[in-house]
């Protein structure tokens, strides 16, 4: 190969790369992937700070309370 064309290589390559990230920025975007991971953060710390009132009180655990909704449906 000669110079030319590992140039031209390496240009393409950077293009691909380049749009590459471009694109992965708009389907973030619009898909609201940025909104959906802060907003579940916010779920978790929220849930963690629960966690860490409730800790010490008589809180019924999870499968406790699935058997529970099992036994009320009618």
């Amino acid at each position: 190969m000669s110079s030319i064309s590992y140039t031209n290589f390496f240009v393409l390559l950077a293009m691909v790369v380049a749009l590459f990230f471009i694109l992965r920025e708009f389907f973030t975007w619009y898909w609201k992937q940025n909104e959906i991971v802060s907003t579940l953060k916010k779920i978790e710390g929220h849930l963690e700070k629960l966690s860490h009132q409730n800790q010490g009180k008589n809180v019924p655990d999870a499968k406790s309370l699935d058997d529970n909704d099992k036994n009320n449906d009618i």
